[in-house]
């Protein structure tokens, strides 16, 4: 691959990265509500970042405008693991190590699904995660 390639996909692969952030804090403000809900609330659906009002997710941790979630910010965590660890030699272990920086990480330490705090916990105590999720375990 030339250098012209690599700047093609190099910039794809960070537009995306950007994007899903973007979207994702876009969204935190709304998750939760139905289209009806934030066309009432907004007077239309969303073209700037908002804070996320108490009744989200986002909100309830006293969230502000633009920031992105758990799950961007895990996305983030993950594609510097990769990254590091290189395309074809990241491993479970590299995964693992990821989660568990990202799950210390402020403020997403206090930001964390119920399913994903549970199996971070069971990793720090070194019991098994292979139950966790299950239906009527989580949340």
């Amino acid at each position: 691959m030339n250098k012209i390639e690599q700047a093609v996909i190099y910039n794809k692969i960070l537009g995306s990265l950007a994007c899903a952030g973007m979207g994702d804090a876009l969204g935190a403000a709304t998750e939760l509500y139905s289209i009806d809900e934030i066309k009432t609330q907004w007077g239309g659906f969303l073209n700037a970042f908002v804070s996320p009002p108490a009744d989200t997710f986002a909100g309830s941790l006293n969230g502000v405008a633009g920031l992105i979630t758990d799950d961007s910010s895990q996305m983030y965590v993950f594609s510097e693991g990769l990254i590091e660890a290189g395309f074809d030699n990241f491993t479970n272990n590299d995964w693992l190590a990821c989660l568990l920086r990202w799950a210390d990480m402020q403020p997403y330490a206090n930001y964390k699904g119920p399913t994903t705090e549970q199996i971070v916990k069971a990793l720090k105590e070194g019991r098994p995660t292979n139950t966790i999720g299950r239906i009527g375990t989580s949340s």
